[in-house]
């Protein structure tokens, strides 16, 4: 796989870029200050000859080159490291800013399943249209690293008839939509998941995918788990191409793990234009 990586200058993603070299996970095309990313290699004891650099530094240069890059399929992703979200959904095509298609693949101590975690919209009430299409950009990228069976859980701290109604109506258009294997739990609380008896505890059911109340809901439940356990999170933007926000991940270590899943759905040969066509 190819990746064309935005303004490449923290250590943590020069670091784990290294390691993907090392682990042949694919080829790193680097974009940005080409004197400050040689700068940032040596001191890292990096070879800077290992990468492809082109020496951009302008914005809206930098986002002109990725546009053409992909249309031209001179590269299949994108990493960005300290590069502002709005560039990056003019690269994506979003058409709105709160619109990000964003999934995080959990590798949890003692579960021996990839739990899920997806967002298809920013906005503090989300109603079951985004619930809807987080299931199925989540599903479509979980068949590209070899799960048949996405079995979701709805999380909402107010379990109100809204909540079961809205269940209900995804419930019905996916299987509608001649898509049965997808399997939705009604709503619960967050803490159901780790409850002994809960018929949603992850650690006993096959519970994968979790779609919370909103990306604000997500991104508190993954900081508890980076903070007091000892997690691995795979982070990718969903939109014209796979991404990954290096800044927003916590480590190299992550960076590595976001990298060998993406190269995993590489492999599959699969693209993002078959996950949009299907949300569409």
């Amino acid at each position: 796989m190819k990746v064309l990586v935005i303004y490449p200058y923290s250590d943590k993603l020069l670091n784990a870029l290294k390691e993907a070299i090392e682990l042949r996970l694919g080829e790193f095309i680097l974009v940005g200050d080409k004197s400050l990313i040689i700068e940032k290699c040596y001191k890292n004891n990096i070879r800077s000859k290992e990468f492809v650099i082109y020496d951009i530094s302008d914005d809206l240069e930098v986002i002109d080159f990725c546009i053409d890059s992909l249309k031209d399929k001179t590269v299949d992703y994108l990493i960005f490291d300290d590069f502002p979200v709005l560039y990056q959904n003019k690269i994506l095509k979003y058409e709105k800013d709160r619109d990000i298609g964003n999934v995080d693949v959990l590798d949890m101590p003692f579960l021996r399943h990839f739990l899920f975690v997806s967002n298809y919209s920013k906005n503090h009430n989300i109603d079951f249209e985004d619930k809807k299409v987080s299931i199925l950009q989540a599903y479509e990228l979980m068949k590209k690293i070899g799960l048949k069976k996405t079995n979701v859980a709805l999380i909402s701290n107010l379990n109100s008839k809204t909540d079961i109604l809205e269940a209900n109506i995804i419930n019905m258009i996916l299987r509608d939509s001649g898509i049965n294997n997808i399997n939705i739990f009604d709503n619960f609380n967050i803490y159901n998941l780790f409850l002994k008896d809960s018929k949603v505890n992850i650690y006993k059911n096959n519970i994968n995918l979790l779609v919370l109340r909103n990306f604000e809901a997500s991104r508190i439940f993954l900081d508890t788990l980076n903070a007091f356990t000892n997690i691995k999170i795979a982070s990718f933007i969903l939109g014209k191409t796979y991404a990954i926000d290096a800044k927003q991940i916590k480590d190299d270590n992550n960076i590595i793990f976001s990298l060998i899943i993406l190269n995993k759905i590489h492999k599959s040969q699969g693209n993002i234009n078959s996950i949009k066509a299907r949300i569409i």
